[in-house]
């Protein structure tokens, strides 16, 4: 049983240590390889959720826990050793399994928590969030000042709040052109689902859609594992749907599933 995680003073040990308990004590259990990869995305991933995003961690904490979870994700499912690993994060448009990259879940809670303090109605709290701003811009070198910064090598970790201005940038942008006609249609014939998200939704949307084309650029340095992209169109985008995982295939018919896909199969 996963009980409810309570951290000390040593968060990034106790992180480590609870992480690869609670991935072991799915895995040593008799439930059949995709359920294992459910409760692993759907519930110990959540679990994390909250010290991701409350805590600056380092990211070699964050990278080595998506490598033990990555790993826990390959056995389950089946892949080949040589099988591209974007299929476990893609898109179901695009032939994946849409699983939880924690690497991406981090940053996106670092968005989301520097976008509550951006925009909180707490004066304490913008000052807050300026200052952290300012102090991120100077580890970058990228101060907005005619004043030449010092020559000191720039900081080349994950920055939250220079993530945020970054895509909020990418938003206001998109705002001005995404209203734009670009066929013979009514004005407003075509409504867009962008409206209908919040800021912070929209935010999270665009780190998305980044994520997801950097999947598919990885996919395309394989000949032959990439030959999927010729016929995505023509696929059923719920093939992989987590119904059709848990209740339509057996493990051995999911794994044949992936690996055919991929040309990854023993010939």
């Amino acid at each position: 049983m996963l009980y409810p995680v309570r951290f000390g003073n040593n968060i990034v040990e106790q992180l480590e240590s609870k992480f690869g308990s609670w991935l072991q004590l799915v895995d040593d259990t008799l439930l059949p390889g995709p359920q294992k990869a459910w409760i692993a995305n759907r519930y110990v991933c959540m679990k994390v959720a909250w010290i991701l995003m409350v805590h600056t961690l380092p990211l070699g904490t964050i990278n080595k826990l998506h490598r033990l979870l990555h790993a826990h994700y390959r056995k389950w499912i089946g892949l080949a050793r040589c099988m591209d690993r974007s299929v476990l994060y893609r898109s179901r448009e695009n032939f994946g399994l849409n699983f939880t990259d924690l690497r991406h879940l981090h940053k996106n809670l670092q968005v989301s928590k520097y976008h509550i303090l951006k925009y909180s109605k707490d004066e304490q709290i913008k000052n807050l969030y300026a200052h952290l701003l300012q102090r991120e811009q100077k580890r970058k070198n990228t101060i907005p000042s005619l004043k030449r910064p010092p020559r000191k090598k720039p900081y080349k970790g994950f920055s939250g709040p220079l993530e945020l201005e970054r895509l909020e940038g990418i938003v206001a942008c998109d705002n001005l052109t995404r209203k734009a006609q670009s066929d013979r249609k009514g004005l407003g014939y075509n409504p867009n689902s962008k409206d209908k998200l919040s800021d912070r939704e929209r935010l999270i949307a665009v780190r998305k859609e980044e994520a997801e084309h950097k999947w598919k650029v990885l996919s395309l340095k394989y000949v032959m594992q990439g030959e999927w992209l010729q016929y995505t169109d023509c696929m059923m985008a719920d093939d992989l749907s987590w119904g059709r995982i848990l209740w339509g295939y057996s493990d051995r018919l999911l794994k044949f599933t992936l690996n055919a896909v991929a040309n990854t199969l023993p010939s």
